[in-house]
This record gives structure tokens, C-alpha cells and sequence, in this order.
């Protein structure tokens, strides 16, 4: 197990999850759509198959779009 540090909505978590986690499995062990946000781990965005390591800080946002 590892522990990151996620933010979404101004909210900040600490979670255990397993060494061989993704970006995408996190969204979805948290109910989040993964089509509706954008990730930036460690302050840089990356894609969703992105490997988590250990003390990775995660930042949600929501994406917005409109016309």
C-alpha cells in the first residue's frame, strides 16, 4: 500500500491505496467521472494511465465547458 494526498472541490484526502494504482482507478474508487475532470499529479496534468508512487499529490478539477 502507498498513501497520496488527492484534492477535488477544495477538499484535501489522504488515501491507502494499492503500489499499482492508476489515475483511473482512483477516480473510480472515488465515484468520479473520469470524462467530467482533469488530474494533475505533482502539479503537472497527466493522462489516466498514469502510474500513483508514494507521496504523489493529486489534484482533481472539474473540466467546464460551455458555448
Amino acid at each position: 500500500m502507498i498513501a497520496i494526498e488527492v484534492s477535488y472541490r477544495g477538499k484535501k484526502k489522504n488515501l491507502k491505496i494499492k503500489n499499482t494504482s492508476t489515475i483511473e482507478e482512483v477516480l473510480e474508487n472515488l465515484g468520479i467521472n473520469r470524462e467530467a475532470v482533469i488530474v494533475s499529479k505533482n502539479g503537472e496534468i497527466v493522462p489516466e494511465d498514469e502510474r500513483i508512487k508514494n507521496g504523489d499529490k493529486l489534484k482533481i478539477m472539474d473540466v467546464v465547458s460551455g458555448g
